[in-house]
Order: structure tokens, then C-alpha cells, then sequence
């Protein structure tokens, strides 16, 4: 038995819990699973304890699938803690002191293997628990299946820009102000936007759609409909709107920080995030040299090949069958 194990459901966060529903059929072809939502998202110190005991009578493998990584405080089980990021690893030095103690070192010893998305991960995970590497493996994120390749060789009239995820290490401040000015295209943003986000956009006379708390559909629909996705970000532990957008067939214009090069390959459009007067360049390359944003789009065909669910999934199933 695999029990899948997620934080209490919140509006607007749903990326860990897309990402193992496309893995969780795979594995229940081979092995009985169940999934666990949490009850108590804050993280105090009773929020953490009612969760824990809520999930201490599970039997078989418990694989924390991201987030409430103290859940492996839990003795004597067999347990599979997957790891995204530490970039929530800020805050005063209580703070900081707090999230790695219950969030990293803690849970390190217990564990009996740690998951982490990206090479760029695992080598800022074991910075901070570098006892824990003979017990941290590499498993790449899958592309979602659903989604299929819809070429599209021609720009529309007016460009349509996807733009997912508007905190702030997003960068969309920076995409507004200098990316997309005196630029005629339609911006699509996926995302709750602040009151920042909602004066730069009217101030630079950017045409824009918002789009809060929709399903993977729509999402689906958005990548479908768009000719550019902008994904110039200043932190990502991984990108997963990058390996979306090849995986339809869309160009993606994003920036060479975190993991995105090793995820993106050669098959992306970099630009520097910090720098307005780049990504504008950046979109008037890609808008206007067809020959290169197919290109481009034609390598991310075969990047995408190294997230195959399947390929995935079985690397999942290799760490399962060592417990």
C-alpha cells in the first residue's frame, strides 16, 4: 500500500497536487494506493501535531508529496518525502531556525528517502542536510498527458502572451513594465494580481486577461489558444509551465535562473529577468523570426521526451520497491 500524502487544500495552490495525480494511476496499476488531505494547513506547532496523528495509522509506504515535510517526524515507517524547493526558507532567524529544523534536519533522519525535482534542487537541499545525500535521488517532474501537440506556425495578429504564476518571484512586474510596452499583444495571466501588478498593467496600457483558482482544463485551453509563454522567473526549482509549453508546441521566452536550464535545455529563449530592455528584445525576436521560434519549439519536442510519465513513474516505483 502507497499513501500519498497532501497539504490541506487551498485556493489558488493546486502544482504539487496536479503533479501526482497524473502519477498516482500509473502506480495503482501495479500497487493499491490512497491519497490523504491534511485538515490543518497553518504550520503551528498544534496545526502540525493534529496532522501528524491524523495520518500515524496509516500503514505501507507514506510518500509526503510535498510541503509538510515534518509529517516524517513519524517513527518507525516507511517513508518518502519529495522535496520541490527551499525557497520558502526565509523569515527572521526564529523563523528560518523553526522551518529548518521541522522542515529539513528533523525530517532528514527519520526518512527513509528523499525525492528531490531537479539536480539544482538537490544541491541546495544538501546544503542544508548534507548527511541525508546517499538517500536523495533525482526524479524529474512528468508532463502532464492530457496535454497534446497542437502546432501552430503562425503568430496571431495580435500576440497572445501566457503568463503563469504571479508571485513574485515570477517576475511579471518586470514582463509588464519593459517586456511587453509598446508591444500590441493580448497578456494572459494565470494568477491572483496584486494592487502592483494592476497599476503597472494599466499605466503601460498592457491589454491583459486574468484568470484565478482554474482548472487544469482551462489551463490546458490557455496553452492551446497562446503563441508565447512567458516564463521569465527569477527562482524556479524546476518550471513546470516550461515542459507544458513544449509538450503543446508553444515558444517560451524565460531566464537562466535555478533550474530552469537544466530543464529548458536549448530549447527555450533566455533572457536576463532583471533586465526590461532583453525581454522586450526577447518578444520581438520571437514574434517576428518564424524561422527561429520554430526552431525552438522543434527542440522542445524533443526535450520533453525526458519527462514521459511513464519514464517517470517507474523511477517512483524503483525507490518503492527499495523500502
Amino acid at each position: 500500500m502507497i499513501n500519498y500524502i497532501f497539504r490541506s487544500p487551498l485556493s489558488g495552490r493546486n502544482s504539487i497536487e496536479e503533479l501526482f495525480k497524473t502519477l498516482i494511476p500509473k502506480v495503482t496499476v501495479l500497487n493499491k494506493t490512497g491519497t490523504f488531505f491534511l485538515s490543518h494547513p497553518r504550520a503551528t506547532i498544534v496545526s502540525m501535531l493534529k496532522n501528524t496523528l491524523a495520518i500515524r495509522k496509516l500503514s505501507g509506504i507514506i510518500h509526503i508529496t510535498g510541503d509538510v515535510h515534518y509529517l516524517a517526524l513519524l517513527p518507525f515507517k516507511k517513508t518518502v518525502l519529495t522535496i520541490h524547493d527551499v525557497e520558502f526558507l526565509k523569515g527572521n532567524i526564529l523563523k528560518q531556525f523553526f522551518l529548518a529544523l521541522f522542515w529539513f534536519w528533523l525530517p532528514s533522519l527519520f526518512v527513509k528517502r528523499i525525492t528531490v525535482i531537479s539536480e539544482f534542487s538537490k544541491k541546495q537541499v544538501l546544503a542544508i542536510i548534507p548527511w541525508a545525500k546517499r538517500k536523495t535521488t533525482v526524479i524529474y517532474n512528468p508532463v502532464n498527458p492530457i496535454l497534446k501537440k497542437q502546432p501552430r506556425e503562425c503568430m496571431s495578429e495580435i500576440p497572445q502572451i501566457l503568463h503563469i504564476g504571479t508571485s513574485e518571484n515570477k517576475n511579471l512586474i518586470n514582463t509588464i513594465k519593459g517586456g511587453l510596452k509598446n508591444i500590441p499583444s493580448t497578456l494572459h495571466i494565470v494568477g491572483n494580481l496584486t494592487q502592483e501588478h494592476k497599476e503597472a498593467l494599466r499605466t503601460n496600457e498592457i491589454s491583459f486577461k486574468n484568470y484565478v483558482d482554474i482548472p487544469f482544463s482551462k489551463i490546458q485551453e490557455l496553452y492551446e489558444s497562446s503563441d508565447i509563454v512567458s516564463f521569465i522567473s527569477l527562482f524556479e526549482g524546476f518550471g513546470m509551465p516550461i515542459i507544458e509549453a513544449q509538450q503543446v508546441g508553444r515558444v517560451v521566452i524565460t531566464s537562466n535562473k535555478g533550474a530552469i536550464p537544466e530543464i529548458a535545455s536549448n530549447a527555450v529563449h533566455y533572457v536576463n529577468p532583471l533586465d526590461c530592455n532583453e525581454i522586450h528584445n526577447g518578444f520581438l525576436k520571437l514574434i517576428n523570426d518564424k524561422d527561429y521560434r520554430l526552431s525552438l519549439i522543434n527542440k522542445g519536442y524533443q526535450n520533453i521526451e525526458r519527462f514521459n510519465l511513464d519514464y517517470i513513474s517507474n523511477q517512483y516505483m524503483a525507490v518503492y520497491n527499495e523500502l
